[in-house]
């Protein structure tokens, strides 16, 4: 069973749930304890390098399950009372697996002069404009007017 389907049932399974899920602290204990018990005995679908991470360390385990619950909550509608998830703060995570771009947020974070954080965020900005993902585009799919706009 994948992932999603497992929090979703068990989350089911519970009680009644009338609009968003709100899980109380014993709920969610149950929740983890059982998506634990899932993945140790192989009915909840895991990578071989989350196993190889997760298995094996209880308390690594505990708290990918927390983290796994509180997004499935969040994002499924079967739980979120039909809302479409959006998240708060879209964008925030950009560059985050970039180590110049961690670097220089990090730098940002001590910096006091105003002069110096203006040229350390133009900086950022760059930097995360260089690494963005590029849009592949079939040019021979686009119409001939168009075409010129081709780089």
């Amino acid at each position: 069973m994948n992932q999603r389907n497992a929090v979703v049932s068990l989350v089911l399974s519970l009680r009644e749930f009338d609009g968003p899920v709100v899980l109380t602290t014993q709920e969610k204990k149950i929740c983890v304890d059982a998506l634990m018990t899932g993945f140790k005995e192989g009915g909840i679908e895991m990578t071989p390098e989350a196993k190889r991470k997760y298995l094996g360390n209880d308390g690594e385990l505990s708290k990918y399950c927390v983290g796994l619950l509180n997004n499935w909550v969040r994002k499924a509608p079967e739980l979120n009372g039909g809302v479409r998830y959006e998240a708060k703060n879209p964008g925030s995570r950009a560059g985050v697996a970039d180590e110049t771009v961690r670097a220089m947020k990090a730098l940002l974070k001590i910096t006091t002069d105003p002069d110096a954080k203006q040229e350390i965020e133009a900086a950022i900005n760059q930097r995360l404009a260089e690494i963005a993902p590029k849009p592949t585009i079939n040019v021979d799919a686009l119409p001939e007017h168009l075409k010129r706009f081709i780089r």
